[in-house]
């Protein structure tokens, strides 16, 4: 039997995070392009999928004769695709603990998970006068970016504008 845990790749996702870990544990893991979507129950032999939210989507979770995981992202953005997306899975978390509620409406199973970082990250030495930090994309001209600006101005920052 099979565990599979898909996302789509992008260097920056959080699946490639997972990927590692996950391969550790002798599952097979699924890296598509954004856009390419798979259908779980064609999967042979599987008895565990988790998708994270990155693009590439299960067509058919609900139908899969195995347990199914979704991992949820940013609920905050596109929160109407997402509250469809948590509803065909047998479990759901989600990265923004604000929206439990509404989610657990759509799938009494879904469960807050907050982001996190790989142990390499943690251990990386810090500079200490960093009053702000930002971790996210930042798209030209957007409001996120003009907010960003303005705390740069108030507070020492670090460099949310490098990917």
């Amino acid at each position: 039997m099979t565990k599979l845990l898909h996302y789509g790749f992008h260097p920056w996702t959080t699946g490639v995070h997972f990927a590692e870990s996950a391969e550790v544990q002798g599952w097979r893991v699924l890296a598509s392009r954004p856009g390419d979507h798979i259908r779980v129950s064609k999967q042979p032999n599987l008895d565990g999928y988790v998708w994270i939210d990155s693009g590439s989507y299960p067509l058919d979770a609900h139908k899969s004769p195995a347990p199914t995981c979704g991992y949820l992202i940013d609920v905050h953005l596109n929160r109407t695709i997402h509250l469809l997306q948590a509803a065909v899975f047998d479990i759901v978390f989600i990265a923004q603990k604000d929206y439990l509620d509404e989610f657990r409406s759509v799938n009494p199973n879904t469960y807050w998970l907050p982001l996190a970082a790989p142990a390499s990250f943690i251990t990386a030495e810090r500079e200490p006068s960093i009053e702000v930090g930002f971790v996210g994309n930042v798209r030209p001209n957007s409001r996120r970016e003009r907010v960003l600006e303005a705390l740069e101005k108030r507070f020492t920052m670090n460099d949310w504008r490098r990917n």
